[in-house]
C-alpha cells in the first residue's frame, strides 16, 4: 500500500492554546484549510491540560505499567479464539446459567521508605493468568498502597472489558472501605475510595472480599520484587 509522504510546512502560524498563558502556542501550517485549522485548534485547546509544555511537565511512567497494558492488549487481541466472545463482548443483560463465570483478581502491596509496588494476580474464568508486578515510582504509606495496587487490577480489568470480577484483598481497611461499611476520616484514603468507586462502576458485577494474607501469598510475592 502506498501512503502520501508527510513534509513539514514551510510557513507556519502561532497559535494560542491556553487562553490564561501566553507561553503556551502551537506551530500550524498557515497553508492548511480554515475550517481544518479550526478544528485542530478547538481539539487542542480541549486537551491543553494533558499537554506537556516543558520537561518539567513530564510523568514518570514505570516500565512495569506500560508493560501490563502491553500485555493486556496483547490478550485482547491473541488469547480469545475468533469465533468465541471477548470479555468485551458479553453483554451482561444477555447472561445466564451458561456464563463461564467470574474472573478473579488478588491484589497486594509492598511498601518501604523508599520504594513502593504491587503484585496482582488476575485469573480468567477458565484459568488463563496474568501476573503483574508493578513499580509506583513513588513512596506510599500501606493504605495508600493497597488502594494504588486495587486501582492498578481495576484499570487492567477495564481494559480487558471484564463484565464480572470477584477482587480479594488482605487489607481488612480497604475492603471495607470500599463496600462501605467504613468511611475513610482520612482526606488522601477518602480520594482513593471515591477513585475506586469510580473504576468499580465501570465494571457491571462486582465483588470485593478479603482473604487471610496466606490465600494472597503469591500477589505478596509479585509485590516484593519491587523492592530488588
Amino acid at each position: 500500500m502506498d501512503h502520501a509522504k508527510i513534509v513539514a510546512a514551510v510557513e507556519t502560524e502561532k497559535i494560542l492554546i491556553h487562553a490564561s498563558d501566553p507561553s503556551k502556542k502551537v506551530n500550524i501550517g498557515s497553508g492548511l484549510e480554515a475550517s481544518f485549522i479550526e478544528d485542530l485548534v478547538s481539539l487542542l485547546r480541549g486537551y491543553s491540560d494533558i499537554f506537556a509544555w516543558s520537561q518539567f511537565n513530564l510523568s514518570f511512567i514505570p516500565r512495569t505499567v506500560i508493560k501490563a497494558q502491553a500485555l493486556a492488549d496483547f490478550i485482547i487481541e491473541y488469547n480469545f479464539p475468533e469465533d468465541e466472545p471477548r470479555p468485551m463482548s458479553i453483554d451482561p443483560e444477555s447472561s445466564n446459567d451458561n456464563d463461564p463465570g467470574a474472573w478473579a483478581l488478588k491484589v497486594d502491596e509492598s511498601s518501604t521508605n523508599e520504594r513502593s509496588g504491587a503484585g496482582l494476580i488476575q485469573k480468567s474464568p477458565e484459568g488463563f493468568t496474568i501476573e503483574t508486578a508493578i513499580s509506583f515510582g513513588f513512596v506510599a504509606i500501606n493504605n495508600q498502597a493497597e488502594y494504588e495496587a486495587l486501582i492498578a487490577g481495576l484499570k487492567l480489568a477495564k481494559t480487558l472489558r471484564i463484565q464480572d470480577l470477584k477482587i480479594y484483598s488482605d487489607s481488612q481497611i480497604i475492603v471495607k472501605q470500599t463496600n462501605g461499611e467504613y468511611i475513610a476520616k482520612d482526606p488522601v484514603l477518602a480520594k482513593y475510595q471515591a477513585l475506586v468507586q469510580s473504576y468499580l462502576a465501570l465494571i457491571p458485577k462486582t465483588q470485593v472480599l478479603q482473604i487471610c494474607r496466606e490465600e494472597n501469598s503469591e500477589a505478596d510475592a509479585l509485590s516484593k520484587l519491587v523492592q530488588n
